[in-house]
């Protein structure tokens, strides 16, 4: 039989860590993200010296405790959850989960193949996204390289547009639309030298 003692500590008492300390020598184990104890017994005699004891070991520790045979509120359960209760979480992401559970209580090879069916939509929903995300991280990488190779450019003696276009890899529009802005910003100015435009820096 399992037995479980939550604990209450204070702040005028010892650390957490005397504490278990006490709790594990004598056979209890934490319950992991919480401040439950547990410890599994053959009879409740053996139960009993166990607790007296815990009893004798926290005394002058200042900390309260509660002992109970069922899993306290506050330590996490251990129940594993029924079938129902997982595909009810995959409702949460957009999965059909009507027409599983329909196909579940009909045919389990229909059911078998219709989740691999879903799961595979799923993972190439999530493998599209990532790559349309990758390819707009690229495509602004590349504007930012872009915009900093102009401005390198046109450090000392200046560019033309041709020039730039033979320099710097982007389209020749979008390396419009960059120049524009920059001009607009004021970072260059374009000047006119004989028949062409030589941007600068400002």
């Amino acid at each position: 039989m399992k037995a479980y003692i939550k604990v209450i500590y204070s702040s005028e008492g010892a650390s957490p860590g005397e504490v278990e300390k006490a709790f594990t020598e004598i056979g209890f184990l934490r319950l992991k993200g919480s401040s439950v104890f547990e410890i599994d017994v053959s009879e409740e005699t053996e139960l009993s010296e166990k607790l007296d004891k815990l009893h004798d070991a926290l005394r002058g520790l200042e900390v309260r405790y509660m002992s109970s045979i069922q899993v306290p509120e506050e330590a996490p359960s251990t129940e594993v959850p029924s079938y129902r209760q997982r595909l009810e979480k995959w409702r949460a992401i957009g999965i059909d989960v009507d027409y599983l559970m329909e196909a579940l209580e009909r045919n389990i090879d229909d059911f078998r193949e219709r989740a691999k069916e879903i799961w595979v939509a799923q993972i190439d929903r999530i493998a599209d996204e990532r790559e349309r995300e990758m390819a707009e991280l690229e495509a602004k990488k590349k504007l930012e390289d872009a915009r900093e190779g102009i401005l390198r450019e046109v450090e000392m003696e200046g560019r033309s547009f041709h020039e730039l276009v033979n320099t710097i890899d982007i389209d020749s529009e979008i390396l419009s639309d960059i120049l524009d802005d920059l001009v607009e910003k004021g970072r260059i100015k374009a000047e006119q030298k004989g028949r062409h435009v030589i941007f600068v820096l400002t």
